[in-house]
């Protein structure tokens, strides 16, 4: 993902008021989009032909905070709301949700197991709920030791068994499923396995953003203030790497950038901003919330409404609309 990029199409609609919240891409073909919005709805894109295929309202039209689509079956995605509710629809018949989940409390984010039909959502109550989706039942619920409402949690890419996630507090945590003890609380300052710091310090602020490299042994976090900081998923201690932008969006919400092959893209404040480079790609009015991957490039979606779909510059074929005919 080197080089500059492009806008390769927009697409937004005039149903859709607050702004777009979340996307995600289907795993299997890779060609559409899943959306939600603030004002309860969710719409399905298609990449290739560039158009919307449906956009339908919550049936409690109500905010909806996250969706995501089944790694193993991208004919499934879940979307998750503030009334508490986790619902499930069938991709190719979406108008009403096949079924519903009760999470007893506001849901912050959702993520998909990366080998199984099995969600996590994070809740205000400072704890991380798992569904298993075959029988609609929640399996088991991880607890943080705190109170502080947990505002991400995300599976590692690679491994059904490591969750990582993050409060309010700028705390960070480790879960292995397969471990009874509890999480691995990370430390920033923290330079080996064996030390015992007297306070955590992951984030000076609410971390709102996790994402795993594509091998799943690292992981970025980011918070509120800007500050990003990658993470070994093996021994739980901080890489060194840490990058501070003035440019990242301060939301209290839940979002998105992407990790590839040492490049990183932020939402901003009307743009999505190339951390290592130092660059901005401009193709919102307001505020955009999240940035994902895409095969191709990638795409951001705002408050605007507004979902931007960036391909490499050299990628989009020219077009020469010159007429033939002369005097």
């Amino acid at each position: 993902m080197i080089g500059d990029f492009v806008i390769d199409s927009q697409y937004s609609n005039p149903q859709y008021s607050g702004g777009i919240n979340s996307i995600d891409i289907d795993p299997i073909y890779k060609t559409k989009v899943i959306g939600v919005t603030e004002n309860g709805r969710y719409f399905c894109y298609d990449l290739n032909k560039r158009q919307e295929i449906y956009s339908y309202p919550c049936k409690n039209l109500c905010c909806i905070t996250d969706v995501a689509i089944l790694k193993t079956d991208g004919g499934i995605f879940c979307t998750t709301a503030v009334d508490g509710y986790l619902r499930i629809y069938d991709i190719n018949d979406a108008r009403k949700s096949a079924q519903m989940c009760n999470c007893h409390g506001i849901v912050r984010s959702i993520s998909a197991s990366p080998n199984e039909p099995v969600v996590i959502v994070s809740l205000n109550e400072g704890s991380i709920r798992i569904f298993d989706l075959r029988q609609s039942v929640n399996l088991n619920a991880l607890k943080t030791g705190r109170d502080n409402p947990v505002t991400i949690a995300e599976y590692s890419k690679d491994n059904n068994f490591l969750i990582a996630a993050g409060d309010t507090d700028g705390r960070l945590f480790l879960f292995d499923i397969r471990n009874p003890k509890g999480p691995y609380q990370l430390d920033w300052y923290r330079s080996q396995i064996t030390d015992q710091p007297e306070t955590f310090s992951a984030h000076g602020s609410e971390v709102t953003t996790i994402n795993f490299s594509s091998s799943g042994r690292t992981f970025l976090s980011a918070d509120r203030n800007g500050v990003i900081r990658e993470w070994s998923s093996d021994s739980g201690l901080s890489e060194l790497n840490e990058y501070r932008t003035t440019e990242y969006k301060r939301s209290t919400r839940r979002t998105k950038l992407v990790f590839r092959d040492d490049t990183i893209f932020v939402p901003s404040e009307n743009a999505v901003y190339d951390v290592q480079n130092d660059k901005k790609l401009i193709g919102h009015i307001s505020t955009v919330n999240g940035v994902v991957e895409i095969n191709d490039g990638i795409i951001s979606y705002g408050e605007d409404n507004l979902m931007t779909v960036w391909k490499p510059k050299d990628s989009i074929p020219f077009i020469d609309d010159k007429s033939d005919w002369s005097d």
